[in-house]
């Protein structure tokens, strides 16, 4: 009896050994493998088709349309995830929800991953076609995926700044700042549904215009930037030290807003350059 003992407890040695092993070799990569489970919401059934469809495709004009067509629908996935989590950051922030924003969080984590293993398989089907037909475009292809990193990292900082002011300060951002950060989330989101509704649709004219529209909009949100940077750092303003700090996280938001749009714009452009190689 006490031999079998000795052999369950050696086993369950063994196997407590291999997975200590396993999270000290495999270090934050384990982590991320736990993660996957959570990112269903983010892929759509559709791209896993396309995908498969580009590898079995032997010729290279087929294959490159249905690359499009599987790069425009992680696009579209995206800008959806970039409005509801813009969404939810403000609306978690105005409501003073700091688990709404840890949440928020949680999901801009996930979307990095997810980000990771799309460049991944993208990079994959690019191997089944011909480059001398694609390489006058590749540049594009990763400035929108450089787009979305950036535009991802920009939400996780907007995020903390909105938790770290929230656990710092009992009242909401002075109110005229809140005011046009709110403003400017709706206009991105509306940015956002309207480059949606444009992608792959090859209505060049609409997405230059939408490019135009966005420009108008980063004007307005550098003007604002400007003038209370130039507020914080005016040494006649003469503003009590809680308010400055104040001040300052409303500036940190304002910058990763109008990071957003500006990276949005690039984003745009190269959309507008991946419908033209269609031609």
């Amino acid at each position: 009896m006490e031999y079998w003992f000795a052999i369950i407890f050696t086993v369950i040695a063994v196997i407590a050994i291999a997975i200590l092993i396993f999270y000290e070799v495999m270090g934050e990569d384990a982590v991320l493998l736990k993660k996957k489970h959570r990112r269903g919401k983010y892929i759509n059934d559709q791209t896993a088709v396309i995908y498969q469809s580009i590898k079995d495709t032997i010729d290279t004009k087929s294959a490159y349309t249905l690359f499009i067509e599987y790069l425009f629908t992680n696009y579209k996935q995206f800008l959806d995830y970039v409005k509801s989590t813009l969404e939810e950051i403000s609306n978690s922030y105005n409501s003073d929800n700091v688990s709404g924003l840890k949440t928020a969080v949680e999901d801009i984590k996930d979307m990095k991953i997810e980000l990771k293993d799309q460049r991944v398989a993208q990079a994959d089907c690019l191997k089944t076609i011909d480059k001398t037909y694609c390489i006058e475009f590749v540049a594009w292809f990763h400035l929108a995926n450089n787009c979305r990193f950036s535009i991802n990292d920009s939400l996780h900082r907007l995020a903390d700044v909105c938790i770290d002011y929230a656990k710092n300060f009992y009242e909401p951002f002075p109110e005229i700042y809140t005011e046009q950060l709110n403003t400017l989330v709706i206009d991105i989101c509306h940015l956002c549904d309207e480059l949606t509704s444009l992608i792959g649709t090859n209505n060049i004219e609409a997405m230059r215009e939408l490019r135009k529209t966005m420009s108008i909009i980063l004007d307005e949100s550098y003007s604002n930037s400007q003038r209370l940077y130039e507020l914080i750092h005016d040494g006649r303003s003469q503003i009590e030290e809680d308010k400055l700090i104040a001040l300052k996280y409303s500036l940190n938001a304002f910058q990763e807003l109008h990071n957003i749009i500006y990276t949005l714009r690039r984003f745009t452009l190269a959309t507008l350059c991946l419908s033209l190689s269609l031609k």
